[in-house]
């Protein structure tokens, strides 16, 4: 036992070692599955500079958590990184579990910049930034709401949006691209159009924050009539004809 004991204690040890630097962890998190250029890792860091960057990504690459990929010029995390970045991710929800936090607001966007300033935007909040294969098993209980693009790279958003959605945890979607009639069939609680501003994302995600959950049904059936006002999405007959189903719904719930 004692053995085991000191074993574990020196592997723990390695690795806050390992993380101890003043920009390891920032540069670690910034890493994933899909590769990231140097040019694009220095732009999400604020204040490093290249030759900080440069040696941190070397003593990573040290510890084989970080690799340079070969399809692209950049790096990436090896199978040891993506491990150590679960139990590094199980360490966090072990502190949110027993540090009484706020619930959290995931955002999943391709655009690093993007989810970056939704970030800054909703500081009142702790967001967390999830790749979309993650956002199924990180939408948890203490989840607020999701952020997503509506057309996530190589994945099936509307699939997301739908799972969610059934767990009970409002989703905001945010695309560039402007909705069709049908879309409005998504369980989502809002759309939103890009390019977005702070005030409409703040607003949104503040008024679900303020809601019961039995409310943000009845909110969301308001939201997707309202769009289909604004945005004359359709032909005539078929705004028509959703906004007949809307209403129904609507007045089934008040």
């Amino acid at each position: 036992m004692i053995t085991i004991f000191m074993d574990s204690e020196e592997a723990v040890s390695h690795v806050v070692n390992l993380l101890s630097g003043k920009w390891t962890v920032k540069v670690f998190f910034k890493l994933g599955k899909q590769a990231k250029t140097f040019t694009n890792i220095s732009k999400e860091i604020d204040g490093i500079s290249n030759k900080m960057l440069s040696k941190t990504l070397n003593n990573l690459k040290d510890e084989e958590v970080v690799t340079e990929a070969k399809s692209v010029n950049g790096y990436i995390l090896t199978e040891k990184g993506v491990k150590l970045r679960k139990n590094l991710e199980g360490l966090a929800e072990w502190r949110e579990d027993y540090s009484g936090s706020s619930k959290k607001v995931l955002i999943v966007e391709n655009d690093s910049d993007q989810a970056e300033l939704y970030s800054k935007w909703l500081k009142e909040f702790e967001t967390v930034k999830v790749e979309p294969e993650e956002v199924i098993d990180k939408s948890e209980s203490n989840t607020l709401a999701v952020i997503m693009d509506r057309y996530l790279e190589k994945q099936e958003s509307d699939r997301f949006v739908k799972y969610i959605s059934e767990a009970d945890i409002p989703v905001v979607i945010c695309s560039g691209v402007e909705p069709r009639i049908e879309d409005t069939n998504l369980p989502f609680y809002n759309y939103l159009i890009k390019p977005l501003n702070r005030e409409i994302l703040e607003k949104t995600v503040k008024q679900i924050e303020n809601l019961e959950e039995s409310e943000i049904k009845l909110e969301s059936l308001k939201n997707k009539k309202k769009l289909i006002q604004e945005r004359n999405i359709g032909n005539p007959q078929e705004r028509k004809d959703r906004l007949v189903e809307l209403n129904e719904e609507i007045s089934k719930l008040s």
